[in-house]
C-alpha cells in the first residue's frame, strides 16, 4: 500500500532555518531535519540542537532508559554538568 503525505510532514526544518515561514517542525511531525543549521548558527549551537532533540525523541518513544546521557556543550547553561 502506498500513501501520500505532505512533504513538511516527514522533512520539516528548525526555526533556525525556516524562520518560521515554512515546513517549521513541531511536536506530531514525524522528522525534523538539520539542512541549513550549521550555516546560520554555529557548531556547539547545532551540537546542543542535536542533543536536546535526541533527548525529545527519547522521551516522546518511551526509550529513556536505552538512550545515552549527552554532554552539555553550551556549560554556561547547565554549570557543565552532564545531563
Amino acid at each position: 500500500e502506498v500513501r501520500l503525505a505532505p512533504q513538511g510532514e516527514f522533512n520539516s526544518y528548525h526555526p533556525a532555518t525556516s524562520h518560521f515561514q515554512h515546513d517549521t517542525w513541531e511536536s506530531g511531525k514525524f522528522v525534523l531535519a538539520f539542512n541549513g543549521v550549521l550555516s546560520n548558527t554555529s557548531p556547539k549551537v547545532v551540537q546542543a540542537l542535536y542533543g536536546n532533540y535526541y533527548e525529545l525523541a527519547c522521551q516522546m518513544n518511551d526509550v529513556q532508559e536505552q538512550c545515552i546521557a549527552i554532554q552539555e556543550p553550551l556549560p554556561w547553561l547547565s554549570g557543565g554538568e552532564v545531563r
